[in-house]
């Protein structure tokens, strides 16, 4: 006998067939009473269990979600910790003082401390070495001066050349801004460089024929220029024998009279990159025209390296033409294929100073790469001093493995299995892009170039060199050494010296806006003052003990 029932299903409820209780009878068919109270039955018995299993299941999930947030409460509260130790520790530094340490702090005359003519206070500042992009900022307060901490960011004086008064005085007469004989010179001689076309292809990245005549037409821009260098700085040709290295690239050397000591090397390259033939009307002037008009010199090369080699040139020139006789060798190496790898310029160059004067023989080689940088207020000499150059790679320079292919497979990695590991990633592998990008792939990377430490003689007499011919009276201005993400031929220099920059002695702001762009062009008033710079280093260099 079926139990008498009160609960039964709603009009608009869905009758589930009941199994397992009393029989169907004959006929197979149920009444709708049966059918009514089966499911009732039913629903008393599924109804509490499934109201328990979602009590359960609410549970446990408020379990780990609680797990979840405890954890990541207690990460973000070791990183307070660890940031806050770190931050007091830089706040409270005891080197906080221009002194006979070197640091930079508070003296009046570094002008850190001084307001800029806006009125408005500079943010405090902590430069340091980190240890993934070499240089780091952390901000403060905005009612106090920089403080750098502790033989992380050390600031040397300017250095001026103990010896020599006649050639000081050719550098405060010669290389000031006010002579405006010099810097139309200067300009009028980067233009005719920039009129003799020495685009660099990737289908040009080969060793030269065994005869001249068989060249390919589109590198007959090196001999004009080498030929047009001779007739620019005909006293720097009379005193320094010249090499031609592989046909086209160049290398200089100055004779020092104390072979004890070891050579200073200054480096550019006289190639450039290709101008695409459908972004000539773009230009404002034609690209091998060398325009000097609005105060700059229009033209591919201008910034990207000819005005270097202009730089060099005029220095060395002016210093053989002052009868200056270095006491430490002197060499300018100007390859042809930087552009495109420097694997038959800067490589065979490399390989002919190794067998010259042999391996780490170089005191200091210093090549092209970044500038004076402007940031708030402030100013920076910041020195290339190591890469990251499995990061990255020219993209006018497509070996097998270059970095954008590794970046690219990382980023595909992660995509596609984004809780695996990357492929090659190590811990000792460093990150970029604010430490937020993390580039790797499972091939090796190429290898990093050395780091200069920032205390060394050489480093030291570059940075005083700068902060001497480079600042201006009234800019707070610092040597900070910087990371790149890319290289250039330096890399194949490595082997010479373990105190490889790379450095160009111009205003970022002002000119490498167009470098390989459309409508590249260099500031007159920046060629002046960078060949100034390597006059001054010629002659310091030449006063450091061996």
């Amino acid at each position: 006998m079926q139990p008498t029932l009160t609960k039964t299903n709603g009009p608009d409820e869905e009758h589930v067939p009941f199994l397992g209780d009393g029989d169907a009878g004959a006929s197979g068919k149920r009444s709708s009473r049966d059918e009514r109270v089966n499911v009732s039955i039913r629903s008393s018995r599924w109804l509490p269990r499934l109201a328990r299993n979602v009590s359960d299941v609410k549970r446990i999930r408020s379990r780990k979600a609680a797990v979840v947030l405890a954890v990541g409460a207690a990460i973000l509260l070791v990183s307070f910790a660890v940031l806050g130790i770190r931050w007091h520790a830089c706040m409270t530094s005891p080197q906080s003082t221009h002194g006979e340490s070197g640091q930079l702090g508070h003296d009046s005359s570094s002008d850190i401390g001084n307001r800029p003519a806006n009125g408005r206070r500079r943010p405090r500042r902590r430069f340091t070495l980190s240890d993934h992009t070499f240089l780091h900022m952390a901000w403060g307060g905005p009612d106090g001066p920089a403080v750098v901490s502790n033989i992380q960011c050390q600031q040397v004086e300017p250095l001026v050349p103990s010896s020599g008064p006649d050639l000081e005085l050719v550098y405060s007469t010669h290389y000031d801004h006010s002579n405006t004989d010099a810097t139309s010179d200067m300009a009028e001689n980067l233009a005719g460089m920039v009129r003799i076309n020495t685009e660099a292809f990737d289908d040009t990245n080969s060793p030269p024929p065994s005869e001249p005549e068989d060249d390919d037409p589109r590198r007959l821009g090196l001999y004009a220029l080498r030929e047009y260098l001779a007739a620019t700085w005909p006293t720097l040709h009379e005193k320094l024998p010249l090499e031609i290295i592989n046909r086209y690239s160049l290398l200089y050397t100055w004779e020092g009279s104390d072979p004890s000591l070891k050579p200073l090397m200054l480096a550019a390259h006289l190639d450039t990159v290709p101008v695409p033939v459908e972004t000539l009307d773009r230009w404002t002037y034609p690209p091998f025209s060398g325009v000097i008009a609005n105060g700059r010199v229009w033209g591919r090369g201008s910034v990207d390296c000819k005005s270097q080699v202009t730089a060099l040139m005029d220095s060395v020139d002016t210093l053989a033409s002052s009868d200056f006789e270095p006491r430490r060798t002197v060499i300018l190496a100007f390859g042809h294929d930087e552009e495109i790898s420097g694997s038959h310029g800067a490589a065979v160059i490399a390989r002919h100073l190794e067998s010259k004067y042999g391996r780490s023989s170089i005191e200091l080689i210093l090549d092209e790469g970044s500038g004076v940088v402007e940031s708030n207020g402030y100013y920076f000499v910041n020195p290339v001093v190591s890469d990251l150059d499995w990061c990255s790679g020219n993209l006018t320079d497509l070996p097998e493995h270059m970095g954008i292919k590794k970046l690219a497979r990382v980023i595909i990695g992660r995509e596609e299995h984004p809780f695996a590991p990357t492929p090659g990633l190590n811990k000792e592998m460093e990150p970029i892009l604010v430490d937020t990008l993390h580039c790797a792939a499972e091939y090796h990377s190429l290898d990093p170039s050395p780091v200069p430490f920032p205390t060394s003689a050489a480093f030291r007499v570059f940075a005083g060199t700068a902060r001497h011919t480079l600042a201006r009276p009234t800019e707070p201005f610092y040597v900070v050494p910087y990371r790149s993400t890319g290289n250039n031929s330096s890399k194949h220099y490595h082997g010479l010296s373990a105190n490889v920059l790379r450095f160009s002695p111009v205003r970022n702001d002002r000119d490498f806006r167009g470098v390989h762009l459309v409508n590249e062009n260099a500031d007159v008033l920046d060629l002046l003052p960078a060949a100034g710079f390597f006059f001054t280093l010629i002659r310091n260099m030449d006063e450091l003990a061996p």
